[in-house]
């Protein structure tokens, strides 16, 4: 395995858990759950209750701040992902493992794009009220992000099962498959 990946795999999941510590801190009350509920808000009669309950606690400010600050997060977790991909299928040695990674590090280019478009809607949306257009590009972005997410870390599962398997299954001697020596 590249030592380059290695280093940087750590460096970047350090970099991760300050970022996200320091900008929980920062908006404080409003956690991860809250804006995931304006992200898959799929109408605006629920975005109107999110907002205004936000409205009435007086937390409009730390969530244009979340908001802001997951914009300036997204040059984190998507380097962190890629670095994941290459980390954990490279030593499964298994081709069809490691194709997908490079599929998917290309992906994950797309849903930092769909992130940065979703924040983009969401702050509009939380500055100048509720529009249908940035309701739904919102939503819709939050939806290709998530999908392209969750099967990269799925990849990622495989491939740390994989290598786990790997280690406790003994590698057999002959491979009944292919008689050749």
């Amino acid at each position: 395995m590249n030592v380059k990946v290695k280093k940087y795999f750590y460096l970047l999941f350090l970099l991760n858990i300050i970022y996200i510590a320091v900008a929980l801190w920062i908006v404080y009350p409003i956690a991860f759950r809250d804006m995931l509920q304006l992200e898959v808000a799929r109408n605006s009669f629920q975005a109107e209750q999110i907002l205004a309950f936000w409205q009435s606690q007086g937390l409009m400010n730390q969530v244009e701040t979340f908001l802001i600050l997951n914009l300036f997060y997204i040059p984190l977790y998507i380097p962190l992902l890629w670095c994941s991909l290459q980390y954990f299928t490279l030593p499964t040695k298994h081709e069809i493992l490691i194709r997908a990674a490079k599929f998917f590090s290309l992906l994950l280019v797309v849903a930092g794009i769909c992130d940065a478009i979703e924040n983009w809607a969401l702050l509009n949306l939380v500055q100048n009220g509720i529009n249908e257009w940035n309701l739904h590009l919102g939503y819709d972005m939050a939806a290709t992000k998530f999908s392209i997410l969750l099967v990269t870390i799925l990849l990622l599962i495989i491939s740390v099962a994989y290598i786990l398997l790997q280690k406790l299954v003994p590698e057999k001697k002959k491979n009944y498959f292919n008689p050749k020596p």
